[in-house]
């Protein structure tokens, strides 16, 4: 099969896909709407997960923990606190305890032309939420987003994107909580 036809597979079957599991935020009623700054308020910690969806590139493992690396330092810069797994378990049990899993989803492809590379990254701060209905459901949920799709040829540019991604968070997360 021609690498052309093959990068156009992997784009339609992997990225298309990863992205769409993230539903689109319509503008109509827009203004109904709470303000997604207005939902990070009181969070008090952050657990930080990298979630490579999909990729055909034989490093992910390194880039994923180097993703998650630089997130933790640029959070902790930030005096933002971060959480560990465990203690993000736990925490996520007690109804009382304000904290957000911020999820970086990331897809990546070789197209088939020399190091060009195809990308998807999804930002997410998902929190608990409960459904106001009976019964009601408690669920994780997002409450903050940023996505970001396109074709590079130097795979540290996605590296930079995810960056400024975590500081258009931190910059929504120190204008809802600026006590912290």
């Amino acid at each position: 099969m021609n690498t052309h036809i093959r990068a156009l597979c992997f784009f339609v079957l992997g990225i298309i896909p990863a992205v769409l599991a993230f539903p689109f935020q319509s503008r109509a009623g827009a203004a109904d709407r709470v303000d997604a700054t207005d939902t990070l308020a009181g969070v008090k910690a952050v657990y930080v997960q990298i979630q490579p969806i999909a990729s055909n590139l034989g490093n992910d493992r390194g880039l994923m923990r180097r993703l998650k690396r630089n997130t933790e330092n640029q959070l902790r810069k930030a005096g933002i606190e971060l959480l560990s797994e465990k203690a993000y378990s736990r925490l996520s049990r007690t109804e009382q305890y304000p904290l957000a899993r911020l999820f970086i989803a990331l897809s990546i492809y070789n197209t088939g032309r020399m190091d060009e590379k195809m990308y998807s990254i999804a930002v997410q701060a998902r929190q608990l939420a409960f459904l106001a209905r009976k019964p009601v459901i408690k669920l994780m949920s997002p409450t903050w987003e940023k996505r970001k799709i396109g074709i590079e040829d130097n795979p540290e540019v996605v590296v930079g994107l995810v960056a400024n991604m975590i500081e258009r968070f931190i910059g929504d997360f120190k204008m809802a909580n600026p006590r912290q």
